[in-house]
């Protein structure tokens, strides 16, 4: 049975083996950006770009071909590997967010080059981008945030 712990920034976390479930009661967009929402995240995209590429190229606007799925699976392999990281428990979480930062950094320079491709859809590939963009805003505050936290533990 999980734990209750109460802070002094009103919010309700609740400790696990697996890592820490956070629901914030002064703030309910704090708790996306705890690193086991964004761990389960990561592991969600990852697997479903290893394991449906070719969806995930049709869905985003990139034109289908062996270079495309081999990229995508990549991408995939990465998401689940900072998501386990992620979801470890560790006790340097931010680290892993900037992973996330610099990925969707990745990401998006990707997407802009497939733009280039006579076969790519860039109505999708635009979609793409702006959602990639907002994700990697979310990280960006995330990863602010626990580097942050993780100094003020230091001190």
């Amino acid at each position: 049975m999980p734990k209750r712990a109460r802070s002094s920034t009103s919010t309700t976390s609740f400790q696990s083996s697996g890592g820490e479930l956070v629901r914030s009661e002064a703030d309910g967009a704090a708790s996306i950006l705890r690193p086991t929402v964004l761990g389960w995240l990561s592991i969600a995209l990852g697997a479903t770009a290893i394991a449906t590429p070719s969806a995930t190229a049709r869905l985003i606007g990139a034109p289908l071909s062996k270079t495309t799925r081999i990229i995508l699976r990549g991408v995939g392999a990465r998401e689940v590997g900072v998501g386990v990281g992620l979801l470890s428990g560790k006790k340097s979480s931010a680290g892993m967010t900037w992973l996330r930062v610099i990925g969707d950094a990745m990401d998006l320079s990707l997407l802009v080059g497939a733009m280039a491709a006579r076969r790519s859809r860039r109505q999708r590939l635009l979609g793409a981008v702006g959602t990639i963009a907002a994700i990697g805003l979310v990280d960006l505050a995330a990863a602010i945030m626990q580097t942050r936290e993780e100094r003020a533990s230091l001190a």
